[in-house]
């Protein structure tokens, strides 16, 4: 397997006519950096039901078979409001249509259950795609047609004022997502998934062995220097979640990218999400954008005052 420094894409099979004409032949949902397909989950176990009750799927809107349509995750933070991966909803220059991505939620299986709904607007940060070749702000909002109400429940984020004492080096994290089970596995399991892992030091990622100086302040890094246990392609905007001390989770990070997966120092990337709550927030309190007004009639021309009597 190569190493490469690639955004963790999906891996469902698009139709032709929504292939981008590249030897990867990579879904334009997730246009952003290159690399070979990869599976999803590795070295995790099968979540029990309703154990994630945030997670989402991104499905692709134009195929009706969930399983076949999923390309990515996402994480529920309002009851019509999904917190994803950038390179999830990009066609490298700009958000791909609203009306090409549906979301599924309420579910740990992508072949029965749970609630289908469309996307109405899609909101990518700003910055995202702006530094060639940089990973940074992989983070985007989706807001659904309509609220997801069944069988869901709202993650709340970690906040600045948090970060420290929940995303600090050695605490357990948990990531969950669709996908194959092993490296080189081909079939995409239809049952949620999820892995343990211990996040590291920026420091630590940053490492010769590791990225290099690649690790930007508002990544998160998580994983094993001996690998095994990861993210990978096709968790892509899936949530990586942290125990808040309360019995509850809190969303730390989303899943972004690393070279190759599970492998030895390559450790699993994410963007650290609160680093972007203020954004977050600003989005979310934006009102939606009103019709555009009609234009009034243009007024006739007055006419000649009459000559006084």
């Amino acid at each position: 397997m190569q190493d490469f420094k690639a955004a963790r894409r999906p891996l469902s099979m698009m139709s032709a006519a929504l292939l981008l004409p590249a030897m990867l032949m990579v879904p334009t949902l997730s246009a952003h950096a290159g690399g070979p397909s990869e599976p999803k989950i590795v070295g995790g176990e099968k979540a029990a039901p309703g154990e994630f009750p945030w997670q989402v799927a991104l499905l692709d809107a134009e195929i009706e078979d969930n399983a076949k349509a999923q390309t990515c995750g996402g994480s529920l933070i309002a009851p019509n409001w999904v917190l994803t991966a950038a390179h999830c909803v990009y066609d490298g220059k700009k958000a791909v249509p609203a009306s090409s991505v549906d979301v599924l939620g309420g579910t740990n299986s992508l072949k029965k259950g749970g609630t289908r709904v469309a996307v109405d607007a899609i909101i990518i940060h700003p910055r995202w795609g702006k530094k060639k070749g940089s990973e940074e702000d992989d983070i985007a909002l989706l807001r659904l047609a309509e609220p997801l109400k069944d069988g869901v429940k709202v993650v709340p984020l970690v906040t600045r004022a948090q970060e420290v004492e929940l995303t600090a080096a050695g605490k357990l994290a948990t990531v969950s997502g669709w996908g194959d089970t092993e490296i080189e596995g081909e079939q995409a399991p239809t049952d949620l998934r999820k892995v343990q892992v211990p996040i590291i030091t920026n420091r630590v990622c940053n490492g010769k062995d590791a990225y290099d100086g690649a690790i930007k302040p508002k990544m998160l890094c998580a994983g094993l220097a001996a690998g095994g246990k990861d993210s990978c392609q096709g968790d892509s905007g899936g949530p990586m979640v942290v125990s808040n001390g309360k019995k509850r989770f809190a969303l730390a990070g989303v899943v972004s990218w690393g070279e190759g997966c599970a492998d030895p120092n390559k450790y699993g990337v994410y963007t650290r999400v609160s680093r972007y709550a203020t954004w977050i927030e600003k989005v979310m309190a934006k009102p939606e954008k009103p019709g555009k007004p009609e234009k009034p009639e243009k007024p006739g021309k007055p006419g000649k005052p009459g000559k006084p009597e």
